[in-house]
């Protein structure tokens, strides 16, 4: 299977290898799994879904060892669209909204399939 998706997208998405849950930034309360990214966004599958143009304070946790030895990243996205997938889970797109180099230089590792 192809591990980037097109499907008439202004950017190519890379789905991932290694798990990278998402949580909120403040309580890190959980909120999904990071599936894929972009040059400008990423997808998640998640239990809640998510509230479409809703920009949201996230962090990216159990990053793969390689990353600098962090354990978390902070982000803010918005989201763009949220689709039921089964009776129990949602997947949600979002466009990254504030990043720090950090972040930036994690999300660019991630879409070169270094994950």
């Amino acid at each position: 299977m192809n591990d980037e998706i097109v499907n008439n997208r202004r950017y190519v998405r890379r789905s991932l290898k290694s798990r990278i849950t998402v949580v909120t930034g403040a309580s890190a309360e959980h909120v999904g799994t990071l599936v894929d990214v972009s040059e400008e966004g990423f997808g998640i599958t998640c239990y809640q879904p998510c509230t479409p143009e809703a920009v949201y304070s996230l962090a990216l946790m159990h990053l793969p060892d390689e990353h600098d030895g962090q354990r978390l990243a902070h982000l803010e996205a918005k989201c763009i669209w949220c689709r039921r997938i089964s009776a129990a889970h949602y997947v949600s797109g979002f466009a990254v909204q504030t990043i720090s180099d950090p972040v930036r230089h994690l999300l660019d590792t991630l879409l070169q399939g270094h994950d």
